[in-house]
């Protein structure tokens, strides 16, 4: 069976951009989320802001705290 194909011009979603609509959803502050996920502040936003990928070990991390 053959995989249907993304249209070209509608780009995959970065897992920050999951994440700030999740911390809106919810109404949890950005620095309760850090402490909760054991990051700093600046590491949320980086992550939040599209400015860094997701880690294998921040991918765990979000699980726990999901």
């Amino acid at each position: 069976m053959k995989k249907p194909q993304r249209h070209p011009s509608i780009r995959p979603s970065h897992p920050g951009e999951i994440v700030a609509d999740s911390i809106t959803e919810t109404g949890i502050t950005k620095v309760a989320l850090a402490s909760a996920l054991g990051v700093s502040r600046n590491t949320l936003h980086m992550l939040v802001t599209q400015q860094q990928d997701v880690s294998a070990e921040m991918a765990v991390r979000l699980e726990a705290v999901v």
